[in-house]
């Protein structure tokens, strides 16, 4: 493989124009080169394709390696373009084009690798890496003739720093490999260079640097250690259970208090007896939290060596036994980050160490590769990745705001457990930084008395008396947030560990005694003064696009009173997601206007949220009702299933995604009704308060040539209140405010109202207890195009009548003196929908002028000529009018048709990129 040549100037001029281009606070994207192949992104022919060639042979402007027009398969023959999307020190990830069209019960294949060129070309070839153990099945491929495969083939198996050869063909072990052998892949795996644990203990969660810290802190009566010593004592005495363990210890390293040692050495050998009694595997496994090897790391030096060598022969145990005996589903996302925290956790315990039995050294060392196997070779691709499955850049945990706040602390317990280790995690401090964006600072409402509500949610009414539908700031919150500050300033984000300090001392410096848990030390270790607290809200942009997994966050500002919009569109089909894709909610003075049901599984999954219900046929195991809905468990294409655009100003939000991928399915058996699904939104916003809060949406649908005549279903809103019905508007009178639908197009559309299925909290937390607007688009056909208009305002507050505005190129809608005109055709991801184009409107009055689907970040002209009672705007290429970085155009036009441009969004220079590494 050669690796382009490029000049020392270029590449210079590369990465400057990489910082400028991503250093934004509302640019997730952290890393210049996500697929490290050596070209940064902006000029990155393949951006999400390992592609150091940068081939291009149509002159298209997409590389070789990611154009579906370049060695595309020739039906029921061989995949012809195997491609790399990312190297690590233990293999490779890589994705293809199917070239079969037995999607109804998918295609078995297998991956096989070589140190040897040539061997795979043959089955003999297959066989013999079967023998070695150098082949795994991948199941059954569920993706039709012409389309990429939607989980991405993972290999962590390999030797770092070796090259390689890597094939897929059909079929199984036990069935055989069929001779229609893929197009070979020859790769370098990364070099890796692994600190060995430092010969002392404690040296995992604690150092006996930062256990000096600590004494000190409690010497100076830091009021993060006076703050919750006692109650943490009182709370590891009475309960005494195992999850406590490590609290007892460390607060003996650090007091000495004898009594402390006694409580963790009581909890120690319970544990070990329970270790040594059970089998733990799955979620018992994973809720250990590696207990009993970072108790006996803290507990080394105080005991002999033959309890540390039956704390170790238990833990190893367990360890061993989940890794040889059962297969660790990458789809559980909160599972598959946990059992690498464990195995890297008594790994580092136990490896290299003196004093214990050689044999249970050995043992631990080949638990911590295999940690890192994973680590290295998935989990930190996921930190990398921007786009496609399992995509995480943005930190957005996919198991959603509740389950996420678990999946992130084992995240940052490894984070913390490495680098104390030795292994620097700077390189990692800006994704580090975004999962704190993502998962707190963006995902609190205004007012910060709760989160908006995405996943798997439990006991969601609890916070129904403080704020109703949105997810309660729990006490966990507070120890995940500790933990942030401990790992962010390791990682050398002192300003965002402030940024921590600050939001513990204000919205959880609560009364500690009631609000102590297995996380809480992490409060003890790492609430501090000597970082000094941040207000985040002087420092960040209101708006943050977690790209990765596919949502947008915006607000009017960062005050109480603040109006707040979430938009989710990206991948799913991982445990704890919900059929979500196209959802969104608008929080306006106080209060949520609409919003999910939220709910845990059940129908609410499906249904709870504010999106298409359209026919998928899926009607297995935790489907929608009826085969209507979305996709959330059963395989689709998340290549068609993401935010396209998204951009923010001071007056404006936009957000445009392909859903397609949420509704056609390809497992069991295969339905694609739908070509395109495409959900465009743009929040005009008030920001006094006192006006309307609007948001213009347009829902374009387009069938396949063999859909189903009942494909399309309807558009559904959820709402606190019962909607009056007045013709084609609904008015939900909410408080002292009011939310008002106007449908302004298809003129055939018609609404109704579902009533709720059950009250909040009903039916264990699946009941959808929301009244929903059902929206019908009537007669439909082949394609729709809806636009819908949501304004929320005071109660009192008259609002005019949306008029429909149409030409061939563009449509929309005018009302309260704007006009929003969207492309007729469907948003591209690069490029311009439109080109030239006009609409006239009948005003004489001034207006403001927003116009979407434009090329990003270009020049347009624009003329707006009145003729009579009739407004005519024209925009065309090449003018001095420049579109934002979603496509979006603009301006002011005063009554005597002079045109003024609007503030755009413009990236806001930070410090995003300091550390960044390979």
């Amino acid at each position: 493989m050669n690796t382009p040549s490029i000049s020392p100037v270029t590449n210079a001029l590369l990465l400057l124009s990489a910082f400028f281009f991503l250093a934004g606070s509302t640019y997730a994207g952290w890393h210049p080169d996500p697929d490290d192949d050596g070209i940064n992104n902006p000029y990155d022919l393949c951006p999400y394709i390992y592609d150091p060639q940068q081939g291009d042979a149509d002159g298209d402007g997409i590389g070789n390696y990611c154009d579906p027009d370049y060695s595309p398969p020739t039906l029921n023959d061989r995949v012809t373009d195997l491609r790399i999307e990312h190297i690590t020190p233990y293999g490779a990830w890589f994705s293809f084009t199917s070239p079969y069209d037995n999607y109804t019960y998918g295609w078995e294949a297998v991956a096989a690798w070589s140190t040897i060129p040539g061997e795979l070309a043959t089955v003999d070839g297959f066989n013999a890496a079967a023998a070695r153990g150098d082949l795994v099945e991948l199941g059954r491929i569920h993706a039709d003739y012409g389309e990429k495969n939607e989980e991405p083939i993972i290999l962590t198996d390999l030797e770092p720093n070796t090259t390689y050869y890597v094939a897929i063909t059909p079929g199984s072990i036990s069935d055989g490999f069929d001779p229609r052998i893929s197009n070979i892949v020859s790769f370098t795996t990364k070099p890796i260079s692994l600190p060995s644990p430092p010969n002392v203990h404690p040296r995992v969660y604690v150092t006996p640097g930062f256990i000096q810290t600590l004494k000190t802190r409690r010497a100076n009566n830091d009021s993060g250690w006076t703050k919750w010593e006692n109650t943490i004592r009182a709370k590891a005495q009475s309960e005494g259970t195992r999850r406590y363990c490590f609290d007892a210890a460390l607060l003996y390293q650090v007091t000495g208090n004898n009594q402390d040692l006694q409580t963790a050495l009581t909890i120690f050998n319970n544990s070990i007896t329970y270790w040594e009694n059970t089998v733990l595997v799955n979620n018992e496994f994973r809720w250990e939290n590696a207990q009993l090897g970072a108790c006996l790391d803290l507990l080394w030096n105080d005991i002999d060596t033959s309890l540390r060598n039956r704390a170790i022969r238990a833990f190893l145990a367990d360890d061993e036994y989940n890794i040889t005996d059962r297969v660790l589903r990458r789809d559980d996302t909160d599972e598959f980050a946990s059992f690498p925290r464990n195995w890297i956790v008594d790994g580092l315990v136990a490896c290299g160490a003196t004093g214990i039995d050689p044999a249970l050294s050995d043992r631990a060392c080949a638990i911590l590769e295999h940690g890192h196997r994973l680590w290295h070779g998935v989990q930190l691709v996921k930190a990398r990745r921007e786009r496609g499955k399992y995509a995480q850049a943005d930190g957005m945990k996919p198991d959603g705001t509740a389950y996420g706040q678990g999946t992130q602390l084992y995240w940052l317990e490894i984070f913390l457990a490495l680098s104390n280790a030795g292994e620097p995690i700077d390189s990692y401090g800006p994704h580090i930084e975004n999962a704190l964006k993502s998962m707190f600072l963006y995902l609190f409402t205004p007012t910060q008395k709760g989160f908006v509500s995405m996943g798997d949610v439990e006991a969601y009414t609890d916070n129904f008396s403080i704020e109703p539908n949105s997810y309660q700031l729990r006490r966990a919150n507070g120890g995940v947030l500790g933990l942030f500050s401990g790992v962010l300033a390791k990682a050398g984000r002192t300003q965002a560990a402030g940024w921590v300090q600050n939001l513990l001392s204000k919205r959880y410096d609560v009364d500690p005694v009631n609000k102590v848990d297995g996380t809480t030390v992490y409060r003890l270790m790492f609430e501090t003064d000597e970082i000094p607290k941040v207000d985040h809200s002087k420092s960040l942009d209101t708006f943050f696009q977690a790209e990765g997994f596919g949502v947008v966050f915006d607000r009017t500002s960062w005050e109480d009173s603040a109006s707040y919009l979430m938009f989710r569109a990206g991948w799913n089909t991982v445990d704890h997601v919900h059929a979500d894709v196209g959802h969104f909610q608008l929080f306006r003075q106080g209060k949520w206007l609409t919003h999910e049901s939220i709910a845990y599984g059940g129908p609410a999954s499906c249904l709870g949220h504010n999106i298409w219900v359209m026919k998928t046929g899926d009607t297995g195991g935790g489907a929608c009702p009826g085969g209507f809905g979305q996709n959330f468990f059963a395989q689709n294409d998340n290549s068609k299933s993401l935010i396209l655009r998204a951009s923010s100003g001071y007056d404006y939000t936009y957000v445009t995604a392909e859903m397609a991928g949420a509704y056609n399915i390809f497992k069991e058996h295969d339905l694609r009704n739908f070509d395109s699904v495409q959900r465009s939104l743009l929040w005009i916003k008030d920001h006094s308060g006192y006006g309307t809060d609007t948001l213009v949406i347009l829902d374009r649908i387009e069938t396949s040539a063999n859909a189903d005549a009942d494909a399309i279903g309807y558009y559904q809103l959820h709402l606190d209140e019962n909607p009056v019905i007045s013709g084609k508007r609904a008015t939900t009178t909410l408080g002292t405010q009011k939310l008002v639908v106007d449908v302004v197009s298809p003129s055939t559309a018609a609404l109704s109202v579902i009533s709720p299925s059950g009250a909040p909290g009903g039916n264990s937390d699946q009941a959808i207890y929301t009244h929903r607007l059902r929206i019908d688009p009537g007669s439909n056909g082949h394609l729709v195009n809806m636009i819908t208009v949501l304004r929320g305002s005071a109660a009192g507050t008259s609002l005019d009548q949306p008029v429909a505005v149409n030409s061939s190129t563009l449509q929309g809608t005018y009302t309260q003196g704007t006009l929003v005109l969207m492309p007729t055709s469907p948003i591209k991801d690069k490029g311009a929908s439109l080109t030239s184009a006009s609409a006239t409107v009948s005003t004489t009055s001034a207006l403001t002028v927003f116009i979407t689907g434009l090329k990003k970040d270009s020049g347009y002209s624009l003329q707006a000529t009145q003729s009579g009672a009739s407004l005519t705007i024209s925009v065309s290429p090449n003018g001095n009018l420049k579109t934002d970085e979603g496509g979006v155009l603009g301006v002011r036009i005063d009554s005597d048709r002079s045109i003024v441009p609007i503030e755009i969004s413009y990236t806001i220079f930070n410090d995003d990129f300091e550390g960044i590494g390979s």
